[in-house]
């Protein structure tokens, strides 16, 4: 997660002004530009990826989804024109709707029998470590190679491409696809509440936010915290610049 979801979505801010002054615009345009596309792809692509985890499992749709973004942010770099910047930021939107929270955990709930409410939360909270560090990652790789955005930007792409890809490829097969497999799956046993059900599913995924639901407060709270850190790692290094 701290890859997948950390590294293409608060690295490049990190970036904008360097980005700003190789194409020749102002660094205002990009940071409203880029972030805006970035998110308006994934809201769009979200209701797409539940049919998706609906009609392939999980595992697939984590698996594709980490793909399309190593693709994009292995290209990244080389992007010629804002232009060809913004519509990689609505790819990686697109992708960030396969690998976002809820397709995460229901791989993840294939790992733990027990506990899954802190496993959920470790792995979550691992986005806030990303907010804290990627957008410093990103500056230093850039000002190590004399205010390149290229080169902080293929910081991004060597986590995606040597790490996030192998990694999602690894976990994901863990998990059983499809819902032929659930259905196939003996029943589990009876939970504390007393209901008997298959793991693999929606429902599986949600029992331990439901029986945590301080989880949803935390994960806010932590999406405020790196928003916060973005931020301010942004001003710092227009500041710098």
């Amino acid at each position: 997660f701290y890859c997948v979801m950390g590294a293409p979505l608060v690295g490049p801010p990190a970036a904008f002004a360097l980005l700003a002054d190789t194409m020749g615009v102002e660094t205002r345009a990009v940071q409203r530009r880029l972030p805006s596309t970035t998110m308006v792809s994934w809201l769009v692509t979200t209701p797409a990826h539940g049919i998706l985890v609906d009609a392939f499992g999980a595992s697939a749709v984590v698996r594709l989804g980490v793909t399309v973004c190593a693709a994009c942010a292995a290209a990244y770099p080389f992007a010629p024109t804002l232009w060809a910047v913004q519509v990689l930021h609505g790819l990686m939107g697109a992708s960030l709707a396969c690998t976002g929270v809820f397709a995460i955990a229901v791989v993840a709930n294939s790992w733990f029998s027990r506990r899954r409410a802190t496993a959920l939360a470790v792995v979550v909270a691992a986005f806030s470590v990303a907010g804290g560090t990627w957008p410093l990652t990103v500056a230093a790789a850039a000002g190590l190679a004399g205010g390149s955005w290229r080169a902080g930007m293929g910081a991004v792409a060597a986590a995606m491409v040597l790490v996030a890809l192998p990694l999602s490829w690894h976990v994901a097969r863990r998990s059983r696809e499809g819902p032929e497999a659930a259905s196939a799956a003996p029943p589990s046993p009876v939970n504390r509440l007393g209901r008997r059900g298959s793991d693999d599913n929606l429902d599986g995924m949600l029992r331990p936010w439901r029986r945590g639901r301080g989880l949803l407060a935390t994960l806010c709270t932590r999406r405020a915290a790196a928003a916060g850190a973005l931020h301010g790692a942004a001003g710092f290094v227009l500041l710098g610049g």
